[in-house]
């Protein structure tokens, strides 16, 4: 499993690109790609962001001795954050599928809730004084922005 985490940043640059490109496909009407990069794009996304739960944790020198709290904010957290970004992920590309299975709003609503709980968990315990290392901060950042159009597709 190590083997295949390590990769997990380089498969999502690679799905990262092919959405995009599913994008600029679906702007301009280009039939069929447009639907099917876009979706196997979020589908191969959210199994990077599964696999990224499993990566190793790098810390900084001098945090040799964490208590809960740390352990909270820089390992657990983190993980939850990542499989909730998969499962939200996975949930837009099978909305952008028009799938007849409706699952979809069950699917944003769980990786909604668990990211938003998850961040303000994380917000709460930067306030409490826990340091923020650089390697969780990429996380939070998608999980900021995965929140918001968690929120827009299930207010829609």
């Amino acid at each position: 499993m190590k083997s295949i985490t390590a990769h997990a940043p380089l498969i999502e640059m690679i799905f990262l690109i092919g959405l995009v490109l599913g994008g600029v496909c679906i702007l301009l009407n280009v039939q069929p790609f447009d639907i099917t990069v876009t979706s196997v794009s979020l589908f191969g996304l959210g199994v990077a962001w599964f696999l990224s739960a499993y990566r190793t944790i790098e810390l900084p020198e001098g945090a040799e001795t964490m208590g809960m709290k740390e352990l909270l904010q820089h390992s657990i957290v983190p993980k939850i954050l990542w499989i909730s970004m998969a499962v939200s992920v996975i949930a837009l590309g099978l909305f952008v599928l028009g799938s007849v299975v409706r699952g979809y709003r069950q699917m944003f609503l769980i990786g909604g809730t668990t990211l938003g709980i998850g961040l303000i968990i994380t917000a709460g315990m930067a306030a409490s004084g826990v340091r923020i290392f650089r390697s969780t901060v990429p996380v939070l950042l998608r999980a900021g922005v995965l929140l918001v159009i968690d929120v827009y597709f299930l207010l829609r």
